[in-house]
């Protein structure tokens, strides 16, 4: 009976850490509510991402913010679609703009942020790029706020030197199992990210362009665009949050392939999808 207790104490303790996991996962589960961030920002405009679950339209304000003068406009959205994009047209090279979304129903939801244009095409620039991936990769501690990627962030948007554009390289959530973690819903994941302070904080003042990697469908994914992972992660999930915010994607190679080319005055990034059209790994 004693080896017994102590062949099954190890079985116990994995099956204790998994139940309290998913617990966790149930218990932080961030609400729905009204989040923006920035997409693609160029010399003369910019995306606002906005995710409201079932709402239809936001009025969208944004202001120059060193006279003050602004425009407003109420913006349709798709209310059955996890996210969209409103664009801002019209505006100044090298301008810092104040912005808020504001909810057009009862609930009274707002949110705000800032964003500054990008110099003119061709004009000489220095840019500050943070770049950063495997944001989520311990998923019950950056939950519990424990480990969190971007947990800095919030003190660099208050320093001049804060970066211009924010890339994402890969493996934004995991998708995949990490050791004993289960994995969750896929969707809990993404809104894990998605609502996070730090994150939003981030994304509220920094142009996020993002690619995806193995982490977001499985551990050395080599399959290509025809499997149900990756339809099911890139084409809705990862797209819905993070991929919608790029620009749009090159056409040459690959028709699946989601290549883009980020330009800001004089400097051109070439962010490559090494996913899609991966060769074999043997």
């Amino acid at each position: 009976m004693g080896w017994c207790s102590v062949a099954l104490a190890p079985v116990a303790m994995v099956a204790s850490v998994w139940c309290l996991t998913v617990a966790l996962f149930n218990l932080h589960s961030p609400h729905e509510r009204l989040a923006v961030g920035l997409a693609a920002v160029s010399h003369e405009s910019a995306g606002i991402w906005i995710r409201a679950p079932g709402l239809s339209s936001a009025i969208v304000v944004h202001c120059v913010e060193s006279t003050g003068q602004c425009r407003s406009h109420r913006a349709s959205l798709d209310p059955s679609a996890p996210s969209s994009i409103v664009p801002l047209l019209s505006l100044k090279p090298s301008t810092r703009y104040v912005f808020r979304v504001l909810s057009d129903d009862a609930a009274g939801l707002e949110a705000s942020g800032t964003l500054t244009t990008s110099p003119p095409p061709g004009a000489r620039t220095e840019v500050s790029i943070s770049l950063g991936s495997c944001v989520t990769l311990v998923n019950p501690l950056f939950e519990l706020g424990i480990l969190r990627f971007w947990a800095r962030a919030r003190n660099s948007l208050l320093d001049p030197s804060a970066p211009a554009v924010a890339l994402i390289l890969g493996d934004a959530v995991y998708a995949d199992p990490v050791g004993i973690w289960p994995r969750p819903p896929l969707e809990q994941l993404y809104r894990q990210l998605l609502y996070d302070r730090a994150f939003m904080a981030l994304t509220r003042s920094t142009p996020l362009y993002a690619m995806f990697d193995d982490h977001e469908l499985s551990n050395n994914y080599e399959g290509g665009p025809a499997t149900l992972a990756y339809q099911e992660s890139i084409e809705r999930a990862w797209h819905d949050a993070l991929g919608s915010r790029n620009p749009p994607r090159l056409r040459s190679g690959a028709q699946s392939a989601r290549h883009f080319l980020l330009t800001v005055g004089d400097v051109e990034l070439f962010v490559l999808d090494t996913r899609t059209c991966r060769s074999p790994l043997d």
